[in-house]
């Protein structure tokens, strides 16, 4: 069950779970958008999920470390990260959702 497609979306059953999202309807799911150079919209969040945003340096050896951590919205999520990018210019960032 867990590794079944059912949304036609390209996620499984499982990772619809961990995003909170209905395993049959495609057009939900987690975005991340650049809403201006410093800061990091985290589209469709859940209320019932935290999210990490990580950064790594290198995206063909990647060691992601975490930059912040905030607890979903039910909307958007916004992360800052001007001192991060002026630190770090060329970083590559990513969102993990987890279970509380």
């Amino acid at each position: 069950m867990e590794s079944q497609q059912l949304g036609g979306d390209g996620r499984s059953v499982l990772q619809d779970w961990l995003l909170d999202t209905s395993p049959t309807n495609s057009a939900t799911g987690l975005g991340l958008v650049w809403s201006t150079n410093f800061a990091v919209n985290v589209q469709y969040t859940s209320a019932r999920r935290y999210y990490q945003l990580q950064r790594s340096t290198s995206i063909s050896s990647p060691s992601w470390q975490t930059v912040a951590e905030s607890k979903g919205t039910g909307t958007n999520l916004f992360f800052g990260v001007s001192a991060d990018r002026s630190k770090y210019p060329s970083a590559y960032y990513l969102v993990r959702p987890s279970v509380y």
